[in-house]
């Protein structure tokens, strides 16, 4: 039991607010970004739970998303989701009923692949033929030419030691292939900071085609390589291409250069705003200074203050 459920009493009576751990934000199981919003800017504008059960997490669970605190403290006060390796597998603690909030507005969009993603991830060790010292995940099975491909790599040594246990700057090579015609390309994946075995890494995805990820055996995991994680790789296609509104890109231009974004139902708001109103043009315009105006005040000053001091003091 990763969890103490010693406080048994319901503690909150009004909009719950949640935030997603350090760990959390790279775990691609929570990944519920799309194209308008990254990762933390999606799980920021869910709607609010209005249930946690008042559990706090023990050392050894890694806490994923936590009730947000009232001063930054990156485990929260209420773990909501966390994760312990046991044994050869792992729990998952989910300490809220009020995920189904989460389909206001948007149906089973965020819903359906929050608890998608959640499953397979729990299942992956499962997975027929799969070595349980080895596990592989990456932040989707399907890609664009030219995505993003982020991968995570749990590794174990034969007795189930942490792979490079007490090693920050331990390193290991992982290798995708293209399935078609063994064409392989290498990417390291760097040892995740305090959390001993896990690696991740990142690379772009390459021309179309069905690929398989690895990681290289080494002498600490001999049967590494056996474990392969399938993924695709389709060229973009305007004609298959997102078409619905890019707000955020719209709101971000019209910023930048000093224009409004208007929708639809506000566009009756647009003969207000573009109204004529009177602008001043400055213009700049070189004058030579012997034809200027201002010379021949300054030489008529001159010659009038000399004449008045000859004629008081009788000079001719």
């Amino acid at each position: 039991d990763s969890l103490d459920s010693s406080n048994t009493e319901a503690v909150f009576a009004k909009p719950i607010k949640i935030k997603l751990t350090s760990l959390g934000r790279t775990d691609p199981m929570l990944d519920l970004s799309d194209a308008d919003f990254d990762n933390n800017e999606t799980w920021a504008k869910l709607p609010p739970i209005y249930w946690v059960a008042p559990v706090e997490s023990k050392p050894g669970a890694e806490v994923l998303l936590a009730v947000q605190p009232d001063q930054e403290d990156d485990q929260g006060k209420l773990p909501i989701i966390a994760r312990h390796q046991y044994g050869l597998g792992q729990v998952l603690y989910v300490g809220t009923d009020n995920t189904w909030r989460w389909r206001r507005n948007v149906g089973d969009r965020i819903y359906t692949r929050f608890w998608g993603q959640i499953s397979q991830r729990m299942a992956q060790q499962h997975s027929i033929g799969a070595d349980k010292r080895t596990q592989i995940s990456l932040n989707g099975e399907n890609f664009t030419t030219g995505d993003r491909v982020r991968v995570y790599a749990r590794l174990y040594q034969t007795g189930y030691e942490p792979l490079g246990e007490g090693k920050d700057d331990f390193e290991v090579r992982g290798v995708y292939t293209l399935t078609t015609d063994d064409t392989q390309a290498e990417v390291m994946l760097k040892a995740a900071a305090g959390k001993p075995g896990l690696f991740f890494g990142e690379f772009t995805a390459p021309a179309a085609g069905p690929y398989q990820f690895y990681v290289e055996s080494s002498p600490e995991s001999p049967e590494s390589s056996e474990t392969k994680h399938d993924f695709t790789v389709t060229e973009a296609s305007l004609e298959m291409a997102e078409t619905a509104m890019n707000a955020k890109l719209m709101k971000d231009l019209a910023t930048l250069t000093n224009g409004k974004f208007f929708r639809e139902e506000d566009l009756h708001k647009l003969p207000e705003a573009i109204k004529a109103e009177r602008a001043e043009v400055r213009s700049r315009m070189e004058v030579a200074l012997g034809t200027s105006p201002l010379y021949f005040i300054l030489i008529m000053l001159v010659v009038t203050i000399e004449w008045v001091v000859r004629k008081f003091s009788y000079l001719k």
